[in-house]
């Protein structure tokens, strides 16, 4: 698998596309922080094509496949967490390159967790996960086993904030690489016409 962490190597990468071709955005929940002992939950894919939530272990080979099918796969510390948990649990062919912001952010002078970045850029949330913290994650899928439909719900618009807000910040390092400034209100405004458009084309889809 082929990595970009550098600033430099994200701008020579992209520096002769007008826009990214097959990009994926990708980030999952799981029931802990050991691929040994604790399972994949949910893992959430975002493009420009589709926004796709994939439940349990149900229609976790296609998520797997259609993480294979991107050109770039873009997570926050996903070199060090997703990526090898869920490559751990169902395999990844890993043609494709990874570019993890967490690195990228590092080197634009934001330290901290992707929610603390998001804040730092004025970006936030749907009110229903505005607060919400990863530990909570976990305690929403043990309620949703037990049946309760809503806390699913809950989870899963927790991780398409993950997802579509992986994008706008992907554009934010990838303008500020290429030396373009960008207000809060122009990524606001980014993120609104993100939302939008997945529920113009209905693209967002949910397997349980």
């Amino acid at each position: 698998m082929q990595t970009i962490t550098k600033l430099e190597d994200l701008k020579k990468e992209f520096q002769e596309m007008s826009q990214p071709s097959n990009v994926g955005y990708m980030d999952i929940e799981t029931t802990g922080l050991s691929s040994e002992y604790n399972h994949v939950t949910l893992i959430g894919l975002h493009s420009l094509d589709a926004t796709s939530v994939y439940i349990d272990k149900h229609n976790h080979t296609k998520a797997v496949n259609d993480i294979d099918a991107c050109n770039y796969l873009v997570t926050f510390n996903g070199n060090r967490f997703d990526i090898p948990f869920v490559d751990k649990h169902y395999g990844l062919k890993q043609k494709f390159k990874s570019i993890d912001l967490m690195y990228l952010f590092w080197q634009l002078g934001y330290k901290g967790g992707l929610k603390k970045i998001e804040h730092d850029l004025g970006l936030s949330r749907m009110s229903e996960v505005q607060d919400m913290k990863g530990s909570e994650a976990v305690t929403l899928w043990h309620k949703y086993k037990a049946g309760n439909q809503e806390a699913l719900k809950k989870l899963v618009n927790y991780n398409i904030e993950d997802i579509v807000n992986l994008e706008v910040l992907f554009n934010f390092a990838l303008q500020k690489s290429q030396a373009q400034d960008i207000t809060s209100d122009q990524l606001r405004e980014h993120k609104q016409n993100i939302m939008d458009r997945i529920k113009t084309k209905e693209c967002l889809y949910v397997w349980n």
